[in-house]
């Protein structure tokens, strides 16, 4: 088990982290996910050694996880620009943190070399160990990274946004083969990641940051269906934000009316997602479609509401395009949050 509570971390006036709490099984994958200035990083440096907190506390495997020492925390980090030695060779790279250890714990020449042959087989580079990190491409190198990372057996792997440097087509391949290999090796992982997609196809708990705190944390479906909180419901998935009054169970603000589960909620926030909105012939909110994008089967609408702010309006595939500028759109799911 893995366990934060209420960790302070702070720079100066600055609160990097302002009462982090959170609880994750050992083995699991954990995203951290928000945006810049969350605290993110903040909160992995310290699970790693590499930062302090100046109060809370983290328990690992039933120890005080902060009162150990970097060393013994034998925690394997993998960062966003690699951090290889272009000097050595793919092989010397992923046997480093072996070769660095005290003559008493440092495996023999032979043992390192077993090691190293049998993580490049892991991480699908096999025969690459004479190499040189330059004659590499990027999700080569990355891979070679996390080799490094596992090399040392680290009782928990640390990733501070590990493809960040990559393309779109190169991360996709390898978050898919990252997950595979945490599989594998059952090795209790912290990922932390601005990237949404990322964080909600790999994880098997997402945790949600906004100014040094844990909004919600769960499974990445339940995060998406059920946001605990307004910062949540707008942060994931893109959802457009409406300023209003529940009275009744209706919601009225912004252009927009439509019925809610909450009853009398006074002053509220209602969010909606792109594919939360439906077009139709009555009622609804009217909205002017200024550009319309056919991105694979689905269609993408901008459309600016009555009162001028832009409306993201995304149908599903086989969807009729609207045949004017002029159309009305109607939530199919509507979040509501005290305002």
């Amino acid at each position: 088990m893995l366990k934060i509570d209420g960790l302070v971390r702070r720079f100066g006036v600055t609160a990097a982290l302002d009462g982090a709490s959170l609880e994750v099984k050992k083995g699991a994958f954990l995203a951290l996910l928000g945006p810049s200035g969350s605290g993110k990083t903040t909160l992995l440096r310290i699970l790693g050694g590499l930062d302090f907190a100046d109060s809370g506390s983290v328990t690992f495997e039933n120890q005080d996880w902060l009162s150990l020492s970097t060393q013994a925390r034998r925690a394997g980090f993998v960062f966003q620009n690699y951090a290889l030695f272009r000097h050595m060779s793919v092989a010397k790279n992923i046997g480093f943190g072996l070769r660095i250890r005290s003559a008493s714990q440092r495996p023999s020449k032979l043992e390192i070399d077993r090691r190293v042959d049998e993580l490049l087989d892991l991480v699908q580079l096999p025969g690459l160990g004479r190499r040189y990190p330059s004659q590499l491409s990027g999700g080569q190198r990355q891979r070679v990274a996390l080799a490094r990372a596992l090399a040392i057996e680290p009782r928990i792997l640390l990733l501070d946004e590990p493809f960040g440097a990559l393309d779109a087509k190169v991360r996709k391949e390898l978050r898919r083969w990252l997950r595979d290999l945490h599989d594998r090796t059952g090795v209790t992982t912290v990922f932390v990641t601005h990237d949404q997609e990322e964080a909600l196809d790999l994880a098997d708990v997402v945790a949600v940051m906004n100014k040094g705190r844990i909004e919600q944390a769960g499974t990445p479906r339940a995060i998406f269906d059920n946001p605990a909180t307004s910062f949540v419901a707008e942060f994931i998935g893109g959802a457009a934000k409406f300023n209003g009054r529940v009275e009744g169970g209706t919601f009225t603000g912004s252009g927009l009316t439509a019925r809610t589960d909450q009853v009398h909620l006074g002053a509220a926030n209602a969010y909606v997602r792109p594919h939360d909105w439906t077009i139709v012939e009555d009622g609804g909110m009217p909205v002017r479609v200024i550009n319309i994008l056919d991105a694979g089967p689905l269609t993408r609408l901008d459309c600016r509401t009555d009162t001028g702010a832009l409306l993201e309006v995304v149908l599903p595939p086989g969807a009729q395009r609207p045949e004017g500028p002029a159309i009305r759109v109607a939530p199919s799911a509507l979040r509501v949050f005290p305002a």
